[in-house]
């Protein structure tokens, strides 16, 4: 692998890694102020987060 292809893999990874911990504390923020599990399930759909999942994860 290259330089610049290690320096590319390893920025996509800190993107990646920093997507999912905004989309761990929006799912914490959501679920703390949801009226109800429909409702939140419907905000985190809205924000392309899947609430059925393990652990929260952006729709590619």
């Amino acid at each position: 692998m290259s330089h610049e292809n290690t320096r590319y893999a390893r920025s996509q990874a800190a993107y990646e890694y920093n997507i999912a911990i905004q989309n761990d504390k929006a799912a914490q923020v959501i679920a703390s102020r949801a009226s109800g599990i429909d409702d939140c399930i419907e905000l985190l759909a809205m924000l392309g987060l899947d609430a059925r999942a393990g652990r929260t994860r952006s729709k590619a």
